[in-house]
């Protein structure tokens, strides 16, 4: 049966009518040339969201930047050290937990796929803070710690050799 009108179609600026994982994005459609300009649909962007990502350039590497920076924050109970990737987890991390009292935990900013202009904030939220609550990552140089009601946020740029993270305030 003929449409009465066209059927609809994918915009050709997408790599794909596909909603994709982030993981899948990056494993079948690396950020280069080729895909620069165009977007993807994700299912996971900041760990839950459904979002669009975009190929692009800034003169020195190619890379896929998120389309929205999501304001909303997540919880996330403090258990011990942990690895934070910047795009699978909120931007916006509400601290929760007990730290227990003389044990030093680290929060560590990751890098995997990370674009420049990502902001990343950590609020402590902690039920106690008897020990020492820290965050590290490349490029911030020593560990910066936490304290409750200090909330710290951080930005990732590009120093011209690799995408790092600087603490903004």
């Amino acid at each position: 049966m003929p449409y009465a009108v066209d059927p609809p179609q994918i915009p050709q600026n997408f790599v794909t009518p596909l909603i994709l994982t982030t993981a899948d994005m990056h494993a079948t459609y690396p950020a280069g040339p080729t895909y620069r300009g165009k977007y993807c649909r994700v299912s996971d962007m900041w760990g839950s969201t459904d979002g669009v990502y975009r190929c692009s350039f800034n003169g020195r590497i190619h890379f896929w930047e998120p389309t929205t920076q999501n304001q909303m924050p997540g919880n996330y109970t403090v258990t011990g050290s942990v690895t934070v990737q910047p795009m699978s987890s909120a931007p916006i991390m509400e601290l929760l937990g007990t730290l227990p009292a003389l044990t030093t935990w680290t929060i560590t900013l990751g890098t995997d796929n990370l674009p420049p202009g990502i902001i990343k904030e950590f609020r402590p939220s902690l039920s106690s803070l008897l020990g020492t609550l820290n965050v590290a990552g490349l490029g911030i140089g020593s560990v910066v710690s936490l304290a409750l009601g200090g909330n710290r946020r951080f930005v990732s740029m590009d120093n011209g050799s690799a995408v790092i993270w600087r603490q903004l305030n």
